[in-house]
């Protein structure tokens, strides 16, 4: 549910005069639909049903309707971290788990395949969001970069708490 809030808040959003800019190449880069496809091949049909949100999650959703409110440019820290993280290692992550898992191609690595003609494609895509990051940050000057930095360390923090919550659930399992 986070990285779908993340893009649908900034799709919401996408008139706003910081974010429009980068618009396309926030179209371009969403992979909440693509990470729901994975959850199903691995959970199968109708997992949503008994999904539950957990409190670290329910705390970093809050987090990003306050960051929403103060300041909707703020989502950018977040969807680019998030998908630039997805960008850097997803192609190896896609080989390593199609190896140890034996996945057949296309199922449970659809988050990592961006369907673009080519690496060269996807390494203008990542450029073009960096430079337009780069230049909201010049644009809106020192402060909101100060801003930016305390939200990247912030989104560190949530996502290991997220990250921290699933493992002691997933070792409790077995």
């Amino acid at each position: 549910p986070v990285l779908e809030k993340i893009e649908a808040r900034l799709q919401h959003n996408a008139d706003h005069p910081d974010i429009a800019p980068l618009s396309t190449t926030l179209s371009r880069m969403q992979r909440a639909q693509r990470f729901k496809e994975d959850l199903q091949y691995f959970l199968g049909p109708g997992w949503e049903a008994n999904y539950k949100t957990t409190e670290p999650v329910q705390r970093y959703l809050a987090h990003l309707d306050a960051v929403e409110k103060e300041d909707p440019a703020l989502l950018l820290v977040y969807s680019f971290h998030m998908h630039m993280a997805i960008c850097a290692g997803g192609a190896i992550i896609r080989r390593m788990a199609r190896k140890a898992m034996d996945l057949p191609k296309g199922c449970g690595t659809a988050i990592f395949d961006f369907q673009l003609p080519d690496d060269e494609y996807l390494n203008t895509l990542k450029s073009d969001y960096r430079a337009g990051i780069n230049t909201l940050g010049e644009k809106r000057g020192e402060e909101f970069q100060g801003r930016v930095l305390e939200e990247s360390g912030m989104l560190f923090k949530l996502n290991n708490t997220v990250v921290g919550d699933f493992q002691a659930g997933w070792f409790a399992t077995l």
